[in-house]
């Protein structure tokens, strides 16, 4: 056998070909890489002026309060008869404290067990008895609470019960429970809760339909079942004779005992009817309210897809859940998209007020009628507000008519996307009104002495500190430009984009100045991190380069943990930007390519709409994300064009780790997700399409945002998306119709959603009035292509 001899200068040769070789791969590697990168370093900077707290260009606020103690899961706060307020827990727990806040600490009031604080339950609703503190009187110790309970065999009711204080009145002994009403409840939503004695001397109570959308378990406009889907009411001091008489039956699934039914209300003597109610046909009310001067009733109502409303109490009326939904809408359910029902029980009622689930309201939260001297401009109109957006209104009463609604002005607004969650609204006698949020933040109203608070942001562009020159639009020293690869439609508005985050990558913290970035999910941004779009309109078809300047927006992270945006409409000559205090539409003439002209609605946001789709479910940050930025765009800096991950990667602006600096090797990259232009009709038609609803859709229609099943963001799955066969919440024309209809694409929802010019309907919703002609061409193909596929698998 011949053994082969060791070279050692072969051995030296060609380790040294080997190392040549992966050394000119690795120069090559760096030489492409530098070639990817736009800027060559970060620069710091030092003009902005924008501040990190947000401020409210109303004239009212809601200041938080200290009150001595944390809560946790509030539901409502409840203005006493004996000069106290009450705060509501969630979990069975309530809290008396000095009626004006912040005077004394909170005294623990009751502790309830067995509270089932699933979805909206929990305790809901406390009304003290008219004679709570007077010893003289047999009622004096009483108080009624209405509450969700977990029963011992692991069932769930809707339970109103009587509790008796101690002598002193300081608490409530939760031994001394009187149940009046006890009643199966099989889903975990819309339970009401509105409580209160009326100025008769009765016990009013708010009920939901029991849960599930569009009344699907049959409750609203049945009055011989259950005691759900309306106001009750009841004399809970038992006075019989002339005044009231025992309930004729009980509920199918319920108990009741220990009151009487007053013999005026509506539906005494109605074969079969449980008489307890006063008025039917609510989903979800959560909130009742007495006007002390007049006696009038005030009861709102939550929406499910479309308005929410405010309504008169009256006696036997029907306020047309689940076959109306707000101002006479039709909607889905039982009773066959706007149909009556029959037989028709009680007076169909119009709402005193209604309003559009658009700019992020979606649930109302009422209300009381101000009379007090403390705050005059406020006398006489109902003060409401909404969970979802943090608004609070002023509704000015007619005085020729007592129950309409003349105007509805807004007084404020939680400031914060991360404080939102209002959840309670209410007044003291000494004149001062207090919210509430979910999260046991306590606000007191107030307006806005100070002028110079009114005016903390900067009023012109040219004091934010944003552009080093406002003619040209050169950003200062520290704003980096990007552009994202699909960007969200805004009727035919170029659009520039840049950003600046506070720090120049130094920091050995990396949230301090640095993005932290996720494959998948959303980004997270230092405090201070300052977002620009800026909007031109084109407006000559003929000549692409003549533009108009609409608006500049600034979004901020704040030092809460969310955003607040500011808005500034350029002048007519396009030298200067002014901060815009609301929001406004304004008409600009179009010049088309025959020489004719037509004229476009622009509509400028007002701070809170930035909040609409700047939630915190999507990030409060839109468009800058790693699907959006993994491609290329133009540095004018250096006059060359660099791939942005890569870019920001290298002059230390992004970090893979919270805990440390981590930058991210290039050769990862290739495995980011990237979105594609959806008007490229050289790209994948899924992946265009699929571009498209992510940009334009996703923000809202994601899990946990929105009452659909859709999931609209990139990556998700068919099942995820639910958009193929599956039937419209609420449809444009009233009738069920497909999400997608692979057999009539215009007859899908999706497609006439986009197509649509009707406040309401529109998507996009917010800030747009011209449908996106490619946009529909897409959506038309995509479904074309979808039933191809089907046609050929079959």
């Amino acid at each position: 056998m011949k053994v082969a001899k060791f070279q050692p200068f072969r051995f030296v040769r060609n380790t040294a070909i080997l190392c040549a070789v992966v050394l000119i791969v690795y120069l090559g590697f760096l030489y492409w890489h530098k070639g990817q990168v736009g800027l060559d370093y970060r620069v710091l900077n030092t003009s902005l002026k924008m501040p990190t707290t947000p401020r409210s260009v109303t004239n009212w606020k809601l200041r938080p309060i200290e009150v001595g103690g944390s809560f946790k899961n509030v539901t409502r706060l409840v203005e006493a008869c004996d000069g106290h307020l009450y705060i509501l827990e969630q979990r069975g727990r309530i809290y008396r404290l000095p009626i004006t806040l912040g005077s004394g600490d909170p005294i623990r009031f009751l502790k309830l067990k067995n509270v089932s604080s699933a979805g909206e339950g929990g305790l809901l609703g406390l009304a003290l008895h008219p004679e709570f503190g007077n010893n003289d009187d047999p009622n004096g110790r009483y108080a009624y609470v209405y509450y969700s309970a977990e029963r011992d065999d692991g069932t769930r009711s809707n339970r109103l019960s009587r509790l008796t204080a101690t002598a002193s009145f300081d608490e409530l002994d939760p031994k001394s429970e009187l149940i009046l009403i006890d009643q199966d409840d099989e889903h975990d939503w819309h339970d009401g809760g509105g409580l209160t004695f009326g100025p008769d001397g009765f016990l009013y109570l708010t009920m939901g339909d029991e849960g599930l959308s569009s009344d699907a378990l049959g409750n609203s406009q049945e009055i011989k079942k259950d005691l759900f889907s309306g106001v009750l009411r009841i004399d809970v001091d038992a006075q019989g004779g002339e005044i009231s008489h025992w309930p004729p039956r009980q509920p199918e699934t319920g108990v009741t005992a220990h009151y009487m039914i007053p013999n005026d209300n509506p539906f005494v003597g109605v074969p079969g009817a449980l008489e307890e109610f006063y008025a039917i046909g609510l989903r979800n009310p959560h909130d009742l309210f007495f006007d002390e001067l007049t006696g009038n009733g005030f009861v709102t109502d939550v929406g499910e897809n479309q308005q929410e409303e405010l309504n008169q109490l009256v006696s036997g009326g029907n306020y047309e859940w689940s076959f109306r939904e707000g101002d006479f809408l039709p909607t889905e359910g039982p009773f066959n998209n706007g149909a009556l029902p029959s037989p028709m029980y009680g007076t169909p009622n119009s709402p005193l007020l209604a309003y559009a689930h658009t700019n992020g309201n979606k649930c109302i939260i009422g209300g009381f009628v101000y009379h007090n001297e403390k705050y005059p401009e406020l006398k006489n109109k109902y003060i409401h507000g909404d969970l979802s957006s943090g608004r609070v209104w002023a509704a000015t009463l007619s005085p020729d008519h007592p129950l309409a609604i003349e105007e509805r002005s807004l007084l404020t607004h939680l400031e914060s996307a991360a404080a939102r969650s209002l959840c309670a609204l209410t007044t003291t006698e000494d004149g001062e009104i207090y919210a509430a949020t979910l999260a046991g933040n306590i606000y007191r109203l107030e307006p806005r002495n100070n002028q110079d608070e009114l005016v903390s942001l900067p009023q012109r562009l040219s004091q934010t500190g944003v552009f080093a020159d406002l003619a040209t639009l050169t950003p200062a020293p520290g704003f980096i430009p990007y552009e994202v690869k699909s960007p969200l439609w805004s009727d035919n508005a170029v659009k520039s984009r840049w950003i600046c985050v506070p720090g120049d990558g130094s920091s050995v913290n990396p949230t301090e100045d640095r993005i932290y970035i996720s494959r998948k999910n959303n980004w997270e941004f230092p405090t201070g991190t300052c977002f620009i779009k800026h909007f031109e309109l084109p407006i000559d078809q003929s000549d692409p380069t003549k533009t108009k300047r609409l608006e500049t927006r600034i979004i901020m992270r704040d030092d809460a943990k969310g955003i607040y945006g500011a808005t500034y409409k350029w002048n007519e000559d396009d030298t200067e930007a002014l901060l815009l205090h609301q929001g406004q539409e304004e008409a600009h003439a179009i010049m088309c390519e025959d020489g004719s002209s037509h004229q476009q609605t622009w509509e400028y946001p007002s701070r809170i709409d930035c909040l609409s789709c700047h939630t915190e479910d999507a990030g409060y940050v839109l468009g800058v994300n790693t699907r959006q930025l993994n491609g290329w765009t133009h540095y004018p800096e250096t006059r060359r064009d660099g791939h942005q991950l890569r870019t920001w990667n290298g002059i230390d602006l992004i970090t893979r780790s919270r805990e440390k600096v981590k930058t991210i090797r290039p050769s990862l990259f290739f495995g980011f997700d990237a979105l594609v232009d959806p008007y490229d009709a050289s790209e994948d038609l899924n992946d265009r399409m699929m571009s498209y609803v992510d940009s334009n859709c996703a923000h809202c229609h994601r899990p946990y945002m929105m009452r659909t099943a859709l999931d609209l963001r990139w990556g998700a799955d068919e099942l995820q998306r639910h958009l193929y066969e599956t039937e419209a919440v609420n449809p444009m024309n009233g009738t069920r119709t497909l999400l997608v209809n692979p057999a009539n694409p215009d007859a899908s929802e999706l497609l006439n959603r986009v197509a649509s010019k009707t406040s309401g309907f529109r998507m996009p919703p917010l800030s747009t009035s011209v449908p996106d002609q490619k946009a529909i061409e897409l959506i038309r193909q995509w479904i074309r292509a979808r039933a191809a596929t089907a046609s050929q698998s079959q």
